[in-house]
């Protein structure tokens, strides 16, 4: 958060070493924070410094690696030193056909200065494909400059929210911008940030409102001066909800009903996987008996979500089973299912949706494996939101005997 504006954002230009800074001491967070600023800095005064596959944090280190918040899907969030005001040069992410500028070479584009707020911000959405050019703005102005295809809901008419999406600060400084990275059942959301010192984690809760009334206002917890501007909502369409589903490394994230086996396989072992380094197998000795993941989720009537998988029976043809999609967390459950049969042992794609009817906080990706079924193998599982369209079929074999499974807990930094 804390920051200068850069010298072609004021309307007199100054020096690098003029460049004045605004901080903040907040005796309840006993840090400083700093709004982030996107520099426009000129060629005179700007260093270049490429970023690839993710930022390398020079000089002072990663504060948190990418694959340790939005469920492995971030990127590195970066240690901006002793003093928030500090500036590493610009940051520039590979986007293809980029033009490139005074501040990146081409096929790269700007992500703004090492390593304010909105530098995260920027390198986030660039490097997930959700923008293309750079996002200007303070941590407070963004909103302001909302790129195409991002939708901004104000503070006060909050109707849903998803990891990923961008929340913006008003501090009557330059404010402050970080990235949502879980949500409770409550609608409590807990933020990443870069540029707020040795930590990265905030929260806030709704204190008027609600989502489901699409009038929700939130409140930060602990940052008394700074006020919730606004919440930009990420592209979630196409977006794969699903944590491992390519089960490359391990099984992690996954969990079993009514002992079910599971044991994840090098790509390799009894089976070529479908992609990827590795697949997952399960059989069941009891009926009901599958492999789940819960995903936490704002989800509000009539969207659309679908969940994919590929799918093998490992040894011999004979896999059967069920894929299934819950909605979970509201007044009602709600589901669909796709019911597979005499699977072959060459990788077959499965696919199910389901569009809600009211609101819920949890999606649940479930694969029944029948009781004497051939052992199924289960590769790119995927759940995504999709365009509403003539639901399926609702799953009725488990609906009388399915009960709520406590959901693994989500890892959030939250400072004290």
């Amino acid at each position: 958060m804390f920051g200068h504006l850069s010298s072609s954002l004021k309307t007199v230009a100054h020096s690098a070493t003029n460049l004045k800074t605004k901080v903040t001491a907040f005796t309840t967070l006993s840090i400083l924070i700093t709004g982030l600023v996107i520099a426009l800095l000129s060629p005179a005064i700007a260093t270049t410094i490429v970023a690839h596959a993710d930022a390398s944090c020079s000089p002072n280190g990663i504060t948190l690696s990418g694959s340790s918040w939005l469920s492995g899907g971030g990127v590195n969030i970066c240690n901006n030193g002793s003093s928030s005001a500090d500036d590493y040069g610009a940051s520039c992410v590979a986007v293809s056909g980029a033009p490139g500028d005074s501040h990146c070479p081409k096929g790269y584009v700007y992500a703004g200065e090492k390593w304010q707020c909105v530098e995260l911000v920027n390198r986030l959405y660039l490097t997930k494909g959700w923008t293309k050019a750079t996002w200007w703005g303070n941590g407070n102005t963004l909103v302001n400059n909302v790129p195409s295809g991002l939708v901004k809901q104000n503070n006060g008419s909050i109707s849903y929210v998803n990891p990923g999406d961008v929340i913006t600060l008003n501090d009557g400084g330059f404010g402050h911008a970080g990235i949502i990275n879980s949500i409770d059942s409550n609608g409590t959301l807990h933020i990443k940030n870069q540029n707020i010192g040795s930590t990265t984690g905030s929260s806030a809760y709704i204190d008027s409102g609600s989502l489901g009334n699409g009038n929700a206002h939130y409140h930060m917890n602990g940052w008394s001066t700074y006020k919730v501007q606004a919440i930009i909502h990420a592209p979630s369409s196409g977006s794969n909800l699903v944590t491992n589903g390519g089960f490359n490394a391990n099984a992690s994230h996954w969990s079993t009903t009514a002992s079910a086996n599971m044991v994840q396989y090098p790509g390799n072992s009894n089976q070529a996987s479908y992609e990827g380094a590795g697949y997952l197998a399960t059989n069941s000795p009891q009926i009901n008996g599958s492999v789940y993941q819960d995903i936490p989720l704002t989800i509000a009537s009539g969207n659309m979500y679908c969940a994919e998988a590929e799918l093998t029976s490992i040894g011999s043809r004979g896999g059967n089973g069920t894929l299934a999609i819950w909605l979970n967390g509201g007044n009602n459950t709600e589901s669909s299912s796709y019911i597979f049969s005499n699977l072959s042992t060459a990788w077959t794609p499965v696919k199910t949706c389901i569009t809600a009817t009211t609101s819920h906080t949890k999606i649940r990706v479930q694969i029944y494996d029948n009781v004497g079924s051939s052992t199924i193998g289960i590769d790119a599982v995927d759940v995504h939101k999709s365009t509403p369209a003539t639901p399926t079929s609702h799953l009725t074999k488990a609906q009388a005997t399915w009960q709520p499974i406590h959901p693994r807990a989500t890892a959030v930094c939250i400072k004290t």
